[in-house]
């Protein structure tokens, strides 16, 4: 498990999580995890979702594909662009290399000092 998914997995267990606790990034991901895990959960765990996906009948590979199609979707309407779902691939996997690397750049210069 990397770093950055056991802090994910530490916080995403705490019920008030403010923005300026952690970074923004992972802040977002917080938010999206929380989201998305709202899809599964039952009745009597207080989704607030419309929406409830059975995870004994879900076709991952379908979910997946309904999740980049969405967020190309909130992507278009959030920039007002008209990327395409590969296209919006594209621009995700540019953005976590830059994050990677960014980390990496920290994780050097924290042990230089």
């Amino acid at each position: 498990m990397t770093d950055d998914e056991k802090l994910l997995c530490d916080v995403t267990q705490s019920d008030n999580i403010q923005e300026d606790e952690f970074d923004t990034i992972y802040y977002y991901a917080m938010v999206i995890i929380d989201s998305i895990s709202s899809l599964f959960r039952n009745d009597g765990e207080s989704s607030s979702s419309r929406f409830h996906v059975d995870l004994n009948k879900m076709d991952v590979v379908k979910f997946f594909t309904g999740m980049v199609i969405g967020c190309t979707h909130v992507y278009n309407y959030l920039t007002k662009d008209n990327k395409t779902a590969l296209e919006f691939t594209y621009v995700c996997n540019q953005l976590i290399v830059q994050h990677m690397v960014q980390n990496s750049k920290d994780m050097l210069e924290e042990e230089t000092d």
